[in-house]
């Protein structure tokens, strides 16, 4: 799923078997005028998708298995002509959600599973896939971006390499992993978020009963406000109806009571 702009075309992923009545397995191109093919398409889920702006790259990746009868595991790129794939592959990564390029080269990041993979984070160096010193050691990460030099990841985890991480936010800068800080907390009135991940109705668990207007925001890991609303009541918990439109994904939520902000909690929507 998503959109990637690579040599001027809008590259489209998602599970679709024709686009504009050409046929494209899961992925295609729009120029603008028409939409074409990229081989055999890659299936059966596409989650994500980066281009190397230096190399003229595009990769994309996730549960993918195939392109049309040629094995491949998890992530592949476009050759111009057909999807071949990245090195040996990662099989060993049992749920990749994300893609990204930092400083040359290639990061995986492997969402939250019932499997044991301690290794949540991988590294394609243009010959090898190797695994990133620092990695969640439980939770999942679900978005990777490069910020001015440093590997941002985003996700389900509590910590990586010892480091705390609130929000399940940190970054890596080559050898180092730094939790990124949390504002001031003004009360020690905490909440949890249920079910995390989630669907689209989800409830925030307070330690102690509401007794003033709440007002809860969620934003996405754009800083994009997606859902905000205040709320009245006696009761430890806030039922909240998520709008149906939004992507699968990491959310932030900020609660404001009193006046006093809450620490922020994240939560995965599937």
């Amino acid at each position: 799923m998503g959109m990637v702009v690579y040599n001027g075309d809008l590259i489209v992923a998602g599970s679709f078997y024709s686009a504009g009545g050409v046929l494209g397995d899961n992925i295609a191109r729009w120029d603008g005028t028409q939409w074409h093919p990229m081989g055999d398409g890659l299936g059966p889920y596409i989650f994500c998708m980066t281009v190397d702006t230096i190399s003229n790259i595009l990769y994309a990746g996730g549960n993918v298995a195939w392109t049309g009868s040629t094995p491949v595991e998890k992530v592949a790129f476009w050759d111009g002509i057909n999807w071949q794939q990245v090195g040996s592959g990662i099989p060993q990564v049992p749920n990749l959600q994300t893609l990204c390029m930092c400083k040359g080269e290639l990061f995986a990041g492997a969402g939250q599973s019932i499997q044991t993979f301690p290794d949540r984070i991988k590294k394609w160096n243009g010959q090898v896939w190797q695994t990133l010193n620092s990695s969640p050691s439980d939770g999942g990460v679900y978005e990777l971006c490069e910020f001015q030099g440093s590997l941002f990841a985003s996700g389900t985890f509590d910590e990586i390499d010892s480091v705390c991480c609130y929000w399940a936010l940190a970054y890596y800068t080559d050898t180092t992993t730094v939790g990124l800080q949390s504002l001031p907390t003004q009360s020690e009135n905490g909440f949890q978020i249920y079910p995390n991940p989630a669907n689209y109705q989800i409830t925030l668990v307070f330690d102690e009963k509401l007794r003033e207007t709440t007002n809860v925001s969620i934003y996405n890991t754009e800083g994009k406000t997606v859902f905000e609303q205040n709320f009245k009541t006696v009761s430890k918990e806030i039922n909240i109806e998520l709008p149906q439109n939004l992507k699968a994904g990491v959310y932030i939520c900020k609660v404001i009571k009193n006046g006093f902000q809450l620490q922020q909690r994240s939560f995965v929507l599937e």
